[in-house]
C-alpha cells in the first residue's frame, strides 16, 4: 500500500512537528540540567563502548561516572 507520510495531510503535519521540535530543542539545549543529561549519556556511551572492547574496568568507571552525574541534586 501507500505509505502514510506520502499523504499531504501527514507530510504537513510532519514538518509541523519537526519545527516545533526543533524550535523547542533550541530553547532548553543550554539549560544545566540538560547539559548533564547529555554528559551522562555520552558516558555510558563511552563506557558500553570500553566494555565492548574489553576495558571491563575502564567501563565501568565511565558508568559510575555517568550514574554520579545522574544522582546529581538539583
Amino acid at each position: 500500500g501507500t505509505e502514510t507520510k506520502t499523504y499531504p495531510h501527514n507530510e504537513a503535519i510532519f514538518q509541523l512537528i519537526s519545527k516545533v521540535q526543533k524550535k523547542a530543542w533550541m530553547k532548553i539545549q543550554n539549560e544545566p540540567e540538560v547539559q548533564q543529561l547529555i554528559e551522562a549519556d555520552r558516558l555510558k556511551k563511552a563506557g558500553n563502548y570500553a566494555r565492548g572492547k574489553g576495558d571491563y574496568a575502564g567501563g565501568a568507571r565511565t558508568y559510575e561516572q555517568a550514574q554520579q552525574l545522574l544522582n546529581m541534586p538539583k
